[in-house]
């Protein structure tokens, strides 16, 4: 959708379908999701602007916005976004595209989702030698390791209460988990109870996985480079019984003999 006015009228219809459903008056948050056309995506923050005028929200967010359509959105908006929502994890390096900072600059906090990686929890993560030793000796898991990494660099956190999650998935990309997902959320639990030393968080800052592509603004529009859409990814759930060969990614730097790691299944299956 390219046409200002007909994406203001989507949004206002979307809203006022979605408060029906709930059957709720406000929202502590309302979201925007990114387009490749700038002024679409002015035109449609104006209606949740409009939408925190009227009460029916406390306060408005992006997630997916890169610094060009967050540019793009600053240009015209009455109101700013709180919150930015990006993908980070351990292999991506600390914050390596400045997202964080550019943010922080207009008051923009920065919310970490895909702790373990996106679309599916990365085997290159799950089996990485360091990420391991060090899961290891604080007798936590590589998981416990991946959030906790996003938690002590200052990140708020959406997390996946499961690794099962994948496009392969039935039906249509479904998570799964066993246990009530009882073992990821004793994990975020207990975040409080454990810390990352320095010389350890500096260790999983000098980790890089070179593929699949894993943009910070990875389910963006193709606004923002290397999105879903138009890069190659794995398809297949750590979970799986099947995996594949696990060549699926390769770490560089310090760290490239994760490259010859088998892949692991995650503990949050």
């Amino acid at each position: 959708m390219t046409d200002p006015s007909e994406a203001a009228s989507l949004a206002q219809d979307t809203l006022d379908s979605e408060f029906d459903a709930m059957g709720l008056d406000s929202v502590d948050l309302l979201l925007l999701k990114d387009s490749a056309t700038c002024a679409v995506v002015q035109a449609q923050w104006a209606v949740l602007e409009s939408a925190l005028a009227a009460g029916r929200a406390k306060g408005l967010g992006v997630y997916n916005f890169c610094e060009a359509t967050l540019a793009c959105l600053l240009s015209s908006a009455i109101v700013p976004p709180k919150v930015n929502f990006i993908m980070n994890h351990v292999g991506m390096g600390y914050n390596a595209t400045a997202i964080k900072y550019y943010g922080i600059a207009y008051g923009i906090a920065t919310v970490a989702y895909g702790t373990l990686g996106e679309p599916i929890a990365l085997p290159q993560l799950l089996s990485q030698p360091t990420i391991i030793e060090i899961a290891t000796n604080h007798t936590r898991t590589v998981e416990e390791v991946a959030l906790q990494w996003n938690v002590q660099h200052g990140y708020g956190i959406s997390n996946r209460i499961t690794a099962d999650y994948a496009p392969d998935n039935t039906p249509n990309g479904t998570s799964h988990c066993t246990d009530d997902c009882r073992a990821a959320l004793t994990a975020m639990s207990e975040l409080h109870k454990w810390s990352l030393t320095p010389a350890e968080m500096a260790q999983l800052d000098m980790i890089r996985f070179d593929a699949p592509s894993q943009s910070p603004t990875y389910y963006s529009s193709t606004a923002c480079a290397h999105s879903f859409g138009v890069s190659e990814h794995p398809t297949v759930s750590a979970c799986a019984d099947e995996q594949g060969s696990g060549e699926q990614g390769s770490a560089s730097g310090e760290n490239s003999s994760a490259a010859a790691s088998p892949p692991t299944k995650s503990s949050w299956c």
